[in-house]
Formats: C-alpha cells, sequence, structure tokens
C-alpha cells in the first residue's frame, strides 16, 4: 500500500464574524480543511500549537477557534469592538491521520459591535 503523502487543504478565504464581550472559550468560528483521509487535527503556523502567538486563541483538533483568557481580558481587541483594530488574521494549518501538515491558509477573525447602551433585561 502507497503511504499517504498528500497534505490536507485548509479551505482559502475563511473569515468568522463574532460578536465582542465573549466569555473565555466562546467558540469564534470553526475552520473547515478537507484530506483524501480525513483530518485529525489544526494548529496556529505562527506557533506550530494550538495557540495563537498573540495568546487571544486556541484551535481544537476538530477546527473550531475558542478566545483564551488573555483573549477576553477587559480592553483586549480581540474582545472588545472598541478596542481596534477589529480584525484579525491568522495562519492555520491542518494535519490527517497520516501526520502531513498542510499550508498555511488566512483565516480571518472580525469582531462585531455591540449595543453597550442597552440594559440588559
Amino acid at each position: 500500500m502507497t503511504p499517504d503523502t498528500t497534505p490536507p487543504v485548509v479551505t482559502a478565504g475563511q473569515s468568522f464574524n463574532y460578536a465582542e464581550n465573549q466569555s473565555a472559550a466562546a467558540v469564534v468560528g470553526a475552520v473547515a480543511a478537507t484530506d483524501a483521509v480525513g483530518v485529525t487535527g489544526f494548529r496556529f503556523s505562527a506557533t506550530s500549537t494550538a495557540t495563537s502567538a498573540d495568546g487571544c486563541c486556541t484551535i481544537a483538533p476538530d477546527g473550531k477557534i475558542a478566545l483564551t483568557a488573555a483573549g477576553v481580558a477587559a480592553g483586549v481587541a480581540q474582545n472588545d469592538f472598541e478596542t481596534s483594530p477589529n480584525t484579525f488574521t491568522y495562519g492555520i494549518q491542518a494535519r490527517d491521520a497520516a501526520g502531513n501538515w498542510s499550508s498555511a491558509a488566512k483565516v480571518t477573525l472580525n469582531v462585531t459591535d455591540v449595543d453597550e447602551t442597552v440594559p440588559a433585561r
């Protein structure tokens, strides 16, 4: 049997919008990738780990991106629309069952505004 040497492909141009003021572990997007055998994991290309270089996000083996406690801290741009920038781009790679890693693809997270002047009910 010929070994699998073909890496997965992270779908190009993925962009996710999420409302500001999320709690820690809030999922803000789910990265899609394809592979002939199956995708088994993801990582941030800048760190080659499940945590982004800025420490604000993690990515799970199923591609779900979540905010960390650092990412939800008061005044941190990744969770506060009023603190610019409001768009963050990360290089994401996918792994298949044979251990092949894809090339990095840019994935963008967009923080959207919540009207904080409206009283909570």
